[in-house]
């Protein structure tokens, strides 16, 4: 299982908005590659503030006036950068903030490969709000201990990519941050059965199908019974 994603704070949310609303049409979101204009990644290590903030607002200007990097880049047959004179401080603050957390995940998420992967990196199962199980002793609500029980068994469930299984026998309906979804088995399976829409988070390490499968190890959900709260 790979580290959740950081719940981000209001300067990486800020900074996101001003980045895709000024940016995003030369610079690749990821930061990582090179799209009309350079990847951004790390830029705050490779630049002194004053220049990148004084670059971001008057890079036509810059240039004019001899500056030996802006000078570079276009030699290097970048074109000059629009330019942002009405970014203030606090804004070009949270845009570069954004710049180096999202390069952050973004190189983190390369680390990460398939064998690595569980269901809780996908589904953020805190925002589980209720579970209604089928299997073979019936119908039944799960009581709030069994869903403490159930996300900690589904989020260490292993990713099997490009992989099918037959299931169907036993059948869940989660209700995850107000929305249904829908997980199958077959008694004493070894895999769930979950479609895509269920995936909330690191969508960029899926494989293409609809139809996504994890490993269930040794949970066996038959052992789930009706309880009184």
């Amino acid at each position: 299982m790979i580290n959740q994603k950081p719940q981000q704070s209001e300067s990486f949310e800020k900074g996101k908005a001003l980045f895709e609303k000024n940016c995003v049409a030369c610079h690749y979101i990821g930061m990582d590659k090179i799209a009309t204009a350079p990847a951004l990644g790390g830029i705050t290590k490779r630049r002194d503030k004053e220049w990148l903030y004084d670059y971001t607002r008057n890079s036509i200007g810059m240039f004019k006036n001899g500056d030996s990097i802006a000078i570079e880049l276009r030699n290097q047959g970048w074109a000059l950068m629009n330019s942002f004179p009405n970014l203030t401080d606090k804004n070009l603050d949270n845009i570069y903030h954004f710049v180096e957390m999202q390069f952050e995940l973004t190189e983190n998420e390369k680390t990460v490969t398939n064998n690595d992967l569980t269901f809780g990196d996908f589904v953020d199962l805190e925002k589980l709000d209720s579970a209604e199980m089928i299997n073979n002793s019936g119908r039944f609500k799960l009581s709030n201990k069994q869903i403490e029980k159930l996300k900690d068994e589904l989020s260490e469930m292993a990713y099997v990519p490009n992989f099918s299984a037959k299931v169907g026998a036993i059948s869940m309906t989660l209700l995850i941050d107000g929305k249904k979804n829908y997980i199958s088995s077959a008694t004493h399976g070894d895999y769930i059965e979950v479609h895509r829409s269920i995936v909330t988070q690191n969508t960029s390490l899926l494989e293409t199908s609809d139809w996504l499968y994890f490993k269930t190890g040794e949970v066996n959900f038959d052992n789930y019974k009706k309880e009184n709260e």
